[in-house]
């Protein structure tokens, strides 16, 4: 019998508690050697909790940026497609019946239907008035020129047949119809509503369109510039639709209200021969 064995069978402490006894004789058991060394120190718990809260706190920083970026990509998108598409979609949508297939994203169908009767039944007008021409003014601009002063157009006028090239640099001076200092027949101007192509891009547009004519209202005045004579017109009406409806003026503008139909935005005017030397604006 050894030593051990005598100790554990004449001591009872030892025999109750043989873990103590184990440590009391140098030997403790495996069990309690691997329960000590799994057990971790307060700070290598604190340290642990804090790289997973800073793992976690990193992945919903990570989460939220990606997720804003992407609804900023989003919302720049369906913004760059209402500039570019609004007003095509607008036409299909309300008024599909007049939608046309135009050639050019940006060209509308300028063509008019003119009602002859109507037409001919224009007032006669004394000689007077239909001789009429303000002074001549040395310091006026050659040629053809059309100045808006509430949306600022100014721009020259093309008094070409195809409209097309006309509307590529500026205003359409509408052929077969009156001209500055003849009264017999209305003047009828037409410009692109939304510029030209990438009219976002430049100011040209701002000049040189019809974009914000819907904006003049009855009383704007209209000047006509032409063989360095200035002609000022006074708005009286304006009208929605698809022809023109008074062939009474003397002044008729108009533009496309959409990208790509036959509703036309007009404006009517009549000769104010009371204002001769209004100002002339920069050209």
């Amino acid at each position: 019998m050894n030593n051990e064995t005598i100790i554990y069978q004449f001591n009872p402490v030892l025999r109750r508690f043989t873990d103590i006894r184990d440590l009391w004789l140098g030997a403790a058991n495996n069990s309690t050697k691997a329960r000590s060394k799994r057990r971790p120190s307060p700070f290598v718990l604190w340290h642990t909790q804090l790289i997973k809260k800073a793992k976690t706190i990193t992945k919903k920083i990570a989460h939220k940026t990606l997720h804003g970026a992407l609804n900023a990509v989003i919302g720049i998108a369906i913004i760059a497609s209402v500039v570019m598409f609004g007003p095509r979609l607008f036409a299909m949508v309300f008024s599909p019946s007049e939608q046309q297939a135009q050639a050019e994203e940006l060209s509308g169908n300028f063509d008019l239907t003119v009602d002859e009767a109507r037409l001919a039944d224009r007032p006669e007008l004394s000689p007077s008035e239909r001789n009429y021409k303000p002074p001549y003014n040395e310091n006026l601009p050659e040629g053809d020129w059309l100045i808006v002063p509430r949306i600022g157009v100014r721009s020259a006028l093309e008094p070409t047949e195809n409209y097309e090239e006309a509307l590529k640099t500026g205003l359409w001076l509408v052929p077969d119809f009156g001209r500055p200092g003849e009264r017999e027949l209305p003047i009828i101007i037409a410009g692109h509503r939304f510029g030209f192509k990438w009219w976002w891009q430049s100011d040209y547009w701002r000049y040189h369109s019809f974009y914000l004519l819907p904006d003049l209202e009855e009383g704007d005045t209209v000047e006509i510039i032409s063989e360095k004579r200035k002609y000022v017109y006074e708005i009286y009406a304006t009208d929605e639709g698809t022809e023109i409806t008074d062939y009474d003026a003397d002044l008729i503008l108009y533009t496309c209200k959409h990208l790509s139909s036959d509703i036309r935005v007009f404006r009517y005017a009549k000769l104010d021969r009371s204002q001769q030397e209004t100002p002339l604006g920069i050209l």
